[in-house]
């Protein structure tokens, strides 16, 4: 028997260059996560290989139980993503994949100065 899938769906996506000083730039990535109970956490993990275009981040969704004792009832989760060391410029999209299958696509990454 196969165990129900968590996630009800993903929103809110963004990404953006931190240019703000005292610097370095950063690079980040957030969205929310709904899923089916409140024991759930997610997090973005670097997709290992990246695709064939270094400009398009492919970051995994992975979404897990806590371990604690959890209530069966919707709930809205963060999901991030965070480089300290980055190059500015070299990501212009981000797509977030779950279960090797696309689920979200960020066709702009933003500048914050």
């Amino acid at each position: 028997m196969s165990k129900v899938d968590p996630v009800v769906e993903s929103k809110d996506w963004s990404a953006w260059e931190d240019h703000q000083p005292p610097g370095p730039v950063s690079f980040h990535v957030k969205g929310t996560v709904v899923v089916i109970a409140t024991n759930y956490r997610a997090t973005l993990e670097k997709t290992v290989p990246q695709g064939t275009n270094p400009k398009i981040l492919l970051l995994d969704l992975v979404v897990e139980e806590t371990g604690d004792v959890g209530g069966d009832a919707i709930t809205d989760i963060p999901a991030v993503y965070s480089e300290a060391k980055y190059t500015a410029g070299t990501y212009e999209e981000v797509t977030i994949l779950r279960k090797g299958n696309g689920g979200a696509h960020i066709p702009r990454v933003d500048i914050v100065h």
